[in-house]
């Protein structure tokens, strides 16, 4: 019988560890799980900041890729030609000229297409002008100025310069390369026509 009692203190002290053991270790995992389910809810709000920061950079990539054929498309149906000879002519006379090929002087409605007429490396008369108000800058189209290239300082003509052109001998060389002018100056032009006739 006291072989029996001592197997069953044995066994009553067995259990007794068993569960003081898992009493610790239960306590000893408790700090380590919460950190474990803090880097899992970290790890989850990563994935999706990812995940979100990827469309939008593929999103952007697409409407700036749609934005750019849009305006390929536009230059591609405009027909753009300087003066025939070279000759300059005052912004007026110039104006007459595209005029007479059923066109009119370049309207320019882009950084794209600034850039474009900016590498022709030419002084060359524009389709903008401040002759109906002061200050007022429009162009031959009728459309205000919404975005404008003026150099640094320009325009700065008050009443007296009223025409603009493109100009490429500043040493910045920056696209921003529009000047205001006395209208009576003579320039190279360029036209341009918006549907192919």
């Amino acid at each position: 019988m006291e072989n029996m009692y001592e197997n069953v203190v044995d066994l009553k002290t067995r259990r007794e560890n068993e569960v003081e053991d898992a009493l610790q270790l239960q306590r000893g995992k408790r700090p380590e799980e919460r950190h474990l389910k803090l880097k899992a809810v970290w790890m989850s709000l990563t994935t999706v900041l990812l995940v979100a920061l990827i469309v939008m950079c593929v999103l952007f990539y697409y409407l700036t890729q749609e934005r750019d054929e849009l305006i390929k498309e536009k230059l591609s149906k405009a027909r753009f030609w300087g003066n025939p000879n070279c000759s300059l002519k005052p912004w007026n006379e110039s104006r007459a000229e595209c005029r007479g090929r059923g066109a009119d002087l370049v309207v320019i409605n882009s950084l794209e297409e600034q850039e474009f007429i900016h590498n022709l490396t030419i002084r060359t008369w524009i389709g903008l002008t401040d002759n109906e108000q002061e200050g007022v800058w429009k162009w031959v189209d009728g459309s205000p100025l919404t975005e404008g290239y003026f150099h640094k300082n320009e325009p700065n003509g008050l009443k007296w310069e009223n025409c603009v052109e493109i100009r490429h001998d500043w040493s910045d060389k920056s696209s921003n390369n529009w000047n205001d002018l006395l209208c009576n100056v003579s320039l190279i032009w360029i036209c341009e026509q918006s549907e192919l006739a």
